[in-house]
């Protein structure tokens, strides 16, 4: 069986393993992340997957947020972050 394809089939364990682990966090999560903007960074492939993200997000929190690529973070932060007083969460996405 390739890396790959490994790699794709062990998601479920991995992702249920995490899952289980965090349940006592999820509160505590949940207000860090709520009344911020919240954006999910990524670049080329992990860019289009922040764009869903950060829709997928939106639709089941209706909570801000922004997809933006990481380059545009780094480079052009006033742009990406134009108000200093207001909160951000981000979520780096990375293949």
């Amino acid at each position: 069986m390739s890396k790959t394809i490994s790699e794709i089939l062990s998601q479920p364990k991995t992702w249920s393993s995490v899952l289980n682990r965090q349940t006592d966090n999820v509160e505590e999560l949940r207000n860090d992340l709520f009344g911020k903007t919240n954006l999910f960074v990524g670049s080329g492939t992990s860019f289009y997957l922040s764009l869903s993200a950060s829709s997928i997000f939106s639709k089941y929190t209706n909570q801000n947020s922004l997809a933006v690529p990481s380059a545009e973070v780094i480079l052009f932060p006033e742009v990406i972050m134009p108000r200093s007083s207001e909160n951000y969460s981000a979520f780096l996405i990375s293949r």
